[in-house]
């Protein structure tokens, strides 16, 4: 990172203090804890998460290029993770989004980023400089470098000039560039298979995600996905197979007031009676 950009962040100092301790222990009550063998890990099915995706095109059977469950955007059902600062405050955001938890239960939907399905091959467009490239705050058009858990993404255009940062087609789980413009932007595809739940994503410059630049999109294992991460106008009851997402009918993160109101007004009321 450039020195001058280093240098607007507050360094972050704990003396005498002991920010956490890890024990590692081999014991457990069943004796000590035997590593798996390679007769323990199941097989992987033929055509796993790191099958070409290259020759995929519109019409090809499970192939998404669109995200209609992107985070409170009803509007906009691009597949793209665009990294970039607020204005002046240096928090970071993806897509719009500083990094935060205000739902209390796993997976926390509400809070995700993107809902996509499980055993599909997605394409996602990455900008990992929002700042100078959407002309938002040009005075910090800082790059960053996009990593995501779990699954590896193979990029499909040469990144930097003739591949010289990654070459087109091969595999990756952190890639950083500099775009200028939408030309630069990585274009990558992933398989969804595997696996279903919350996938981490954030820029993998560590002063970068500490301020923010860190989320989660969520793999679905449903074929209609309502988005709980949007506004909703109606809720959708559950079904006997408990395979859909439900809808809320407050904006995301935010629990139904009514009960509330009605404990505060009742509470009010005895309070008063009890004088």
């Amino acid at each position: 990172q450039d020195p001058e950009m280093l240098s607007r962040f507050t360094e972050r100092v704990h003396p005498g203090k002991v920010l956490f301790r890890l024990e590692v222990n081999d014991d457990s009550d069943d004796g000590p804890i035997k590593l798996p063998l390679e007769s323990d890990i199941p097989n992987k099915t033929k055509g796993s998460y790191i099958q070409d995706l290259s020759t995929l095109n519109d019409n090809s059977p499970g192939f998404e290029t669109e995200c209609p469950c992107n985070y409170n955007n009803a509007s906009d059902n691009k597949c793209e993770i665009d990294f970039m600062f607020q204005n002046s405050s240096f928090n970071g955001e993806i897509n719009g989004k500083q990094f935060n938890i205000t739902t209390p239960n796993y997976p926390h939907t509400a809070d995700a980023l993107t809902l996509i399905r499980a055993n599909k091959a997605y394409e996602f467009v990455i900008n990992n400089n929002a700042n100078a490239t959407n002309n938002k705050t040009t005075n910090i058009p800082v790059a960053h470098v996009y990593h995501q858990h779990i699954n590896p993404f193979q990029v499909q255009t040469h990144i930097g000039k003739n591949g010289f940062i990654a070459l087109n087609t091969t595999w990756w789980d952190t890639l950083g560039n500099n775009p200028k413009n939408e030309s630069d932007y990585i274009r990558m595809r992933f398989w969804t298979r595997d696996y279903q739940g919350l996938i981490i994503t954030h820029c993998h410059l560590l002063q970068h995600e500490d301020r923010g630049m860190m989320g989660f999109y969520e793999i679905v294992n449903t074929s209609e996905i309502t988005c709980v991460n949007q506004p909703q106008t109606t809720t959708e009851k559950p079904d006997d197979n408990m395979n859909t997402l439900y809808a809320s009918t407050e904006e995301p993160g935010h629990a139904s007031r009514t009960c509330v109101d009605l404990c505060v007004y009742w509470m009010i009321i005895l309070l008063s009676l009890m004088e």
